[in-house]
């Protein structure tokens, strides 16, 4: 609990200071709702359209229903040009402001498989997830909880560590981490890197880090680029 205060009073200070200092954060309100691929606990307001894509393949589509729901798809294409299973997930999100430091999120993903060659799908996989995001739009830091239902291939809860941290007025540091909780066999994935902002559209870089069954070693690395764009 006392590093979590410290973390909280960080981020409360350093939003200030980066405020004084550097001034307007450019794009600040346009993708403050997702990370590279997680979500926040913060929305899209109504009528607004954001989309994503990460080296091509992966593809994100967001839409403001209103100023506290949202509605998406997600899908990597890639399988469908090696003649492999199309992935997709179909996601709503709530979320609500607590106050100007703390933000709730709850919603619930549907995730399938197409196949390549006649798109019929697989059974769905429900996810409900729960978000909490602490700090402001610019500089924040995210948990989230998931518990998929429905599935011969995982079904045991995972957690999310997301943040976000301002730099400069064009660019944050991004960081994503997902961790299982399966005591026989786990697993530790993070995307790690940088976005910097535009005036509607931002470009996203880092690499991609995993860990399978908490070795000692990273299983492998992986540098990945892209965009995501926005709408109003």
């Amino acid at each position: 609990m006392k590093k979590f205060k410290l973390l909280f009073s960080f981020l409360i200070i350093y939003s200030a200071f980066t405020q004084n200092i550097l001034g307007q954060y450019k794009g600040e309100r346009d993708f403050h709702s997702q990370y590279f691929i997680n979500e926040a606990a913060f929305n899209l307001e109504g009528g607004e359209i954001q989309y994503s894509n990460i080296m091509l393949f992966y593809n994100d589509l967001n839409i403001g229903l209103s100023n506290h729901l949202s509605a998406g798809i997600s899908t990597i294409l890639l399988g469908y040009f090696v003649q492999s299973d199309v992935p997709a997930s179909f996601r709503i999100k709530f979320s609500q402001s607590l106050n100007k430091l703390v933000h709730m999120g709850a919603g619930i993903k549907l995730n399938t498989e197409f196949n390549y060659d006649n798109f019929k799908h697989s059974d769905f996989v429900y996810e409900p997830f729960a978000i909490f995001t602490f700090g402001s739009a610019r500089n924040n830091i995210s948990f989230q909880f998931s518990v998929p239902y429905q599935t011969s291939i995982w079904d045991k809860p995972y957690y999310q560590l997301n943040g976000k941290l301002r730099i400069t007025k064009r660019t944050a540091l991004m960081g994503e981490f997902f961790f299982n909780a399966d005591n026989d066999y786990q697993e530790y994935a993070s995307l790690f890197g940088a976005r910097t902002y535009f005036r509607k559209w931002a470009l996203e870089y880092g690499a991609f880090f995993e860990n399978k069954n908490a070795g000692n070693h990273l299983s492998s690395i992986w540098p990945f680029v892209g965009a995501k764009f926005h709408f109003n």
